[in-house]
């Protein structure tokens, strides 16, 4: 099933898509997992999803990491609301997602990511302006965003936030 993310950018059809931005490039967007939506009025769509959060290995993903356990049950949390407000003229599809990635042994507490996109259309006369806010805090880099700037990094696949 398609990871419902958010955000206008990720329900456009890819062919009018240019480049996408770097997170929604780098994410796993098709995952196994169930779903349940709830149309609330015919202008606001509530869905929760439940997914694997992993489309490889955790070693394929971070290598080896020291005080990190894997864990056992690597699942995706997803909330989103696709609202449409004053008459259509501003859209929303916002959603949060959590991701349980590991369990820190020294600090006994869980290691994710937590995502939130906030994607938001405004549609005027005879303009219509897509605006979308997303934030991605790793605890691991899935992504390698960061760990490709570091040289000589100790741990290739994925650098670690210890705060």
């Amino acid at each position: 099933m398609c990871a419902d993310w958010g955000a206008i950018e990720f329900d456009l059809n890819p062919i009018d898509v240019y480049e996408y931005s770097d997170i929604i490039e780098y994410a796993d967007n098709f995952l196994s997992g169930v779903q349940a939506s709830w149309l609330a009025t015919p202008k606001h769509q509530f869905t929760f999803q439940i997914l694997d959060s992993r489309t490889k290995t955790f070693g394929e993903l971070y290598g080896v990491q020291p005080n990190l356990e894997e864990s056992k049950v690597p699942m995706a949390f997803v909330v989103n609301w696709r609202g449409s407000l004053f008459g259509g003229k501003f859209n929303t599809i916002w959603s949060y997602a959590r991701h349980n990635e590991a369990h820190d042994t020294v600090a006994d507490k869980p290691v994710g990511m937590d995502y939130i996109a906030l994607g938001n259309q405004h549609k005027l006369k005879k303009v219509t302006i897509d605006y979308d806010y997303k934030i991605s805090m790793e605890d691991l880099d899935r992504t390698t965003i960061v760990s490709e700037t570091v040289p000589d990094n100790l741990y290739p696949f994925a650098l670690r936030n210890y705060n």
